[in-house]
């Protein structure tokens, strides 16, 4: 069988769901359509990624945070549909 390993790959920094929907918002200029409902006792109130492995495996470590990450990766798909275009 094949073996695979799965990593994490984060800053090892939370960011609540309603900040990432503001980020991005932010970054996309529009609006995302939310709805907002209590908590179950079954949701995860904090999850930051541990990217421990990653980075001894790679030696990597991140270089851009969440705003900026997310402002390269918009960038990077708009130029892919202007691309696609011609």
């Amino acid at each position: 069988p094949a073996h695979y390993e799965l990593f994490n790959v984060g800053s090892g920094t939370g960011c609540s769901i309603n900040a990432l929907i503001a980020q991005v918002e932010a970054t996309t200029g529009r609006t995302i359509a939310t709805r907002q409902l209590d908590a179950r006792g079954i949701d995860v109130k904090h999850v930051v990624l541990n990217t421990d492995r990653v980075s001894r495996t790679f030696q990597w470590q991140p270089q851009v945070g969440l705003g900026q990450g997310l402002a390269l990766t918009w960038q990077w798909f708009g130029l892919q549909a202007t691309r696609d275009k011609s």
